[in-house]
């Protein structure tokens, strides 16, 4: 993808003032994404949930019913301001370094709207690894497909194929479509 950076794209839009975009801001997508996922932390009992590159923190303003939620984002400046949004509530805690969420399993593992914004393939293989080491129960919000597109910040990848081959004991257990092109896909560990 060229010199594309994603952590210089993102940490740059987030300092000049831009939020995570149309996916976290849109209402009907925010209130489909909130629906979705307080129906699962209820359903699975989630007390933890870990989101890996949680951006501006908009949608998680919606999530209910847990008793810790941690955030992560390869821009320090969204987590300042994720700190600073969320100050005096001890049930979210932030932190741009990944290691530190990796000390233990989480109840619910979040993906939401990051996976085609990861165009480098190390970078890719990386998170994966994080978001499946993390919990037996990951929910992506994203694409499935490999089309192309023209935006040099988004690779469209075919998450089943990818968990079938490097995540074989996760099995996909519900899918629901936003519209014909994104939607939720929930894995559970055997």
């Amino acid at each position: 993808m060229g010199d594309f950076n994603v952590k210089s794209y993102w940490d740059g839009r987030y300092k000049s003032g831009g939020n995570s975009g149309w996916g976290s801001h849109d209402a009907s997508s925010v209130n489909f994404k909130k629906d979705y996922i307080n129906t699962w932390i209820d359903k699975f009992k989630s007390k933890t949930i870990v989101e890996f590159e949680c951006g501006d923190g908009n949608q998680l303003s919606y999530f209910e019913n847990y008793d810790k939620y941690y955030g992560h984002d390869i821009s320090p400046n969204i987590i300042e301001k994720n700190k600073t949004k969320f100050k005096g509530d001890n049930t979210k805690e932030f932190t741009s370094d990944a290691d530190e969420l990796m000390v233990r399993k989480y109840d619910l593992a979040l993906s939401l709207d990051v996976i085609y914004h990861l165009v480098d393939d190390e970078i890719h293989n990386e998170y994966m690894h994080r978001l499946f080491s993390s919990s037996d129960k990951i929910c992506v919000f994203g694409v499935d497909n490999d089309n192309p597109v023209k935006a040099q910040h988004v690779k469209n990848r075919k998450i089943s194929d990818f968990v079938k081959e490097h995540y074989p004991s996760y099995k996909l257990t519900d899918v629901k479509m936003f519209n014909e092109n994104v939607g939720f896909f929930l894995y559970e560990k055997e």
